[in-house]
């Protein structure tokens, strides 16, 4: 599938550091466009992996280093969610 990045733009309000709150709506009839635009999306905020396979909390003897990733995996878990609600 050939995504347009112009349609893309159109619905998004681009900063410098994350994409506007101003994202297409699924509307029952838009899912080929809808789900296209969010596969970038989260190819390019660098969710696709978590958005697929999910996440483990960490062990309740877990290292700092084990935290930090699972505080960063809530937070990017957050963000998806954020985009598609």
């Amino acid at each position: 599938m050939c995504i347009d990045f112009s349609v893309f733009l159109r619905f998004s309000k681009m900063n410098t550091n994350s994409f506007g709150s101003n994202i297409l709506i699924l509307d029952g009839k838009n899912w080929e466009r809808w789900s296209a635009l969010m596969r970038s999306l989260f190819g390019a905020q660098d969710f696709s992996d978590l958005v697929h396979n999910g996440f483990e909390e960490p062990p309740a003897n877990a290292t700092d280093v084990q935290r930090a990733a699972f505080r960063d995996n809530k937070k990017k878990d957050y963000k998806a969610l954020f985009y598609i609600q």
